[in-house]
């Protein structure tokens, strides 16, 4: 049996979706990865959806708005949380007009946005998109393909979605036969052990609670289980074997080994990794985290440019029966600014 029902449209060709998931982005340092690799790797590697973890991207702490626009004009389809979801302000204002931000499912119904949508998606609709050759990257030279808002509302007006293209509109010349979309269903969780700041309900019983109504609509379905533990996140893998396609750990930013699809074909990996610098401390500079151990004072962290990469996986899935045939971590080496020295810090 399949992880999740067969739900392709009529007259979907077999070609299979291939998913990008980037891992943490931790700071300017992994933005900066962002800008430089995306791009290349949607076209080179004909990604059909892209989902980052954007929980660190502001600062190394949280997300703002400014910052989950930015992403989506490079490219990133569904930006995910965690723990840090609203350590900025103007999110709890934003993020319900941006169907593209998801924040944990399990965590109260008061908060504002939602934890899981439906994203529609044609395959090898990136396959000739041009690569931006500057750091400065327009919304119509990378434009992400279009989503499907979830049950509550439409996009906002700033939520950075591209605007509609020309080849959309109605002319009186016989149409080209358009790829059907298939709907891919996007899930957030929080584990509940090693948070201080922020408690989650259940996420397996939340996640038996709603894998239902997702499938009912969606042939793939991919969950970000932001935990802290590798006993939780290997509970949640056993879990949710054969409900969901894959489930992908992130929230400790270290690239683990054991990317493995589950016996009754759910793919997993314990964590990502970061996207940013590997010659770190969760991406930040060694020497502030260190002196934190050594004297328990509380100081400010700083980033870190040493050895930047882009960190993630790469999962190719069937879209007819959604079953994973190909699962790979990555690490995409990225070049620091120019600006950058050996001490991994960036000049003002």
């Amino acid at each position: 049996m399949s992880p999740v029902d067969a739900c392709a449209p009529a007259g979907y060709h077999t070609a299979l979706m291939r998913i990008l998931y980037v891992a943490e982005i931790v700071g300017k340092p992994g933005l900066h990865c962002v800008k430089k690799t995306l791009a290349r790797m949607r076209r080179d590697r004909e990604i059909d959806l892209v989902i980052a973890n954007g929980d660190s991207i502001t600062g190394g702490f949280g997300i703002g708005k400014n910052h989950s626009i930015q992403l989506r004009k490079l490219g990133v389809d569904v930006i995910t949380g965690g723990d840090q979801m609203f350590f900025k302000k103007d999110m709890a204002d934003h993020i319900d007009g941006a169907h593209y931000l998801l924040r944990p499912a399990n965590l109260p119904q008061e908060m504002p946005g939602r934890g899981w949508r439906h994203y529609s998606v044609r395959p090898e609709e990136w396959k000739d998109l041009p690569v931006p050759l500057t750091d400065a990257v327009e919304t119509d030279t990378v434009s992400a393909p279009d989503t499907q808002p979830g049950e509550d509302g439409t996009r906002g007006p700033d939520d950075g979605s591209p605007p509609p293209s020309a080849a959309s509109e109605t002319t009186g010349d016989a149409e080209e036969p358009v790829t059907p979309a298939i709907q891919v269903g996007v899930i957030s969780l929080i584990g509940q052990s090693g948070y201080d700041r922020i408690h989650g309900s259940n996420p397996f019983q939340h996640l038996s609670n709603v894998v239902d109504r997702i499938r009912r609509n969606a042939s793939v379905i991919i969950v970000d289980f932001h935990a802290t533990t590798t006993a939780e996140k290997y509970t949640m893998f056993h879990h949710a074997d054969g409900m969901v396609t894959a489930v992908i750990g992130s929230g400790q930013r270290v690239q683990t080994a054991d990317a493995q699809v589950m016996p009754s074909g759910t793919a997993v990996i314990c964590d990502a990794g970061r996207t940013g610098s590997r010659g770190s401390v969760g991406g930040y500079a060694p020497a502030p985290e260190i002196r934190k151990y050594l004297t328990r004072i509380p100081a400010k962290s700083e980033e870190c440019w040493d050895d930047l990469q882009l960190q993630g996986v790469l999962l190719e899935v069937d879209p007819g029966t959604g079953y994973v045939t190909g699962f790979e971590a990555l690490q995409v080496p990225c070049e620091p600014p120019p600006s950058t020295g050996k001490t991994g810090k960036k000049p003002a």
